[in-house]
């Protein structure tokens, strides 16, 4: 009886461990997809971005008296020789980049910026050369700086390439939005340029990824309901298989009370172990995923740090 019930426990042991070894590891997972989206949606501080927008559009905004800051900007994709892409950006003002990023000097002629995961990936170090495939031509580039970015991305100084800005990046007064919108809007008109909010086209560029991230969280929250259902079931037959061992402790004269508490020992013991156990998988588990991820330039551990 003794044997079966150590069988049972550790059974029970083995359950807790793998669930919490799944469930953390999801949980990483959709969180790390979380972080990587909440710093894309960061990666330029503005309030409206002009797009097409000509040097008369761009010198008129500037002179607004409801434009706190006005960036020329360039932002595409482009290839790495091993096919994976990349955010490939290039800007005339630094501030216009979201607080977590922090590069000392924008890049001249054909220095780049990159970020630790396309470092990572590539496997490359400062001073490197760097080819990507932009604007239908290979562009060679030598990195002058690494930095955290939340996502894949190489910050350029496009103009030294030959490649005019596309964009214009808008920053209202505070208080002054709308009619900063309204301004530029009539502008634009005339430019023959489009005006759109930064949050529009941020929620445009990750709208299909955050359709995903809501079926993995309630695929995540069925494993999670699975999971308990499945220790509560596994408990509840452990318990059923030691009637007779728990009958004989009472016939033996130990009282409820004293089985009782020692049944809850049991539980507790077990549940230790097997968050311990489970823990370390999933730190074991979330290393090697991570390592995995590099080769696919992409990050698990990094990415977890903008979730919040």
């Amino acid at each position: 009886k003794n044997l079966k019930s150590i069988e049972a426990l550790k059974n029970t042991t083995r359950l807790i461990s793998s669930i919490v070894i799944v469930a953390l590891v999801a949980s990483m997972l959709v969180g790390a997809s979380h972080g990587n989206l909440n710093a894309t949606k960061k990666f330029f501080d503005g309030d409206y971005i002009v797009l097409n927008a000509t040097h008369h559009c761009y010198e008129e905004i500037i002179k607004s008296e409801n434009a706190k800051e006005v960036s020329r900007v360039y932002q595409s994709t482009a290839s790495y020789e091993n096919g994976y892409l990349t955010l490939v950006t290039s800007t005339s003002n630094i501030d216009a980049f979201g607080d977590h990023i922090k590069i000392s000097e924008l890049p001249k002629g054909n220095e780049a910026v990159i970020s630790k995961t396309d470092a990572r990936s590539l496997n490359l170090n400062l001073g490197d050369e760097l080819k990507v495939k932009l604007e239908g031509k290979s562009v060679t580039l030598v990195v002058k700086e690494i930095v955290e970015t939340g996502t894949t991305a190489v910050i350029i100084d496009s103009e030294s390439l030959g490649i005019s800005p596309n964009m214009l990046l808008v920053e209202a007064e505070e208080g002054k939005e709308r009619e900063l919108l309204s301004e530029i809007t009539l502008l634009s008109s005339n430019e023959l340029s489009t005006v759109i909010s930064a949050q529009d086209l941020r929620n445009d560029k990750i709208e299909s990824n955050t359709s995903i991230l809501r079926c993995a969280n309630m695929l995540l929250c069925i494993i999670m309901l699975y999971s308990v259902i499945g220790i509560l079931n596994n408990l509840y037959e452990s318990y059923r298989s030691r009637k007779e061992e728990l009958a004989l402790y009472h016939y033996a004269g130990i009282s409820n009370a004293k089985i009782a508490k020692m049944i809850i020992s049991e539980l507790l013991v077990v549940l230790l172990m097997g968050v311990f156990v489970g823990l370390l998988g999933t730190l074991l588990c979330a290393l090697s995923i991570d390592k995995s991820l590099a080769q696919l330039n992409c990050e698990l551990i990094s990415y977890l740090k903008y979730l919040f």
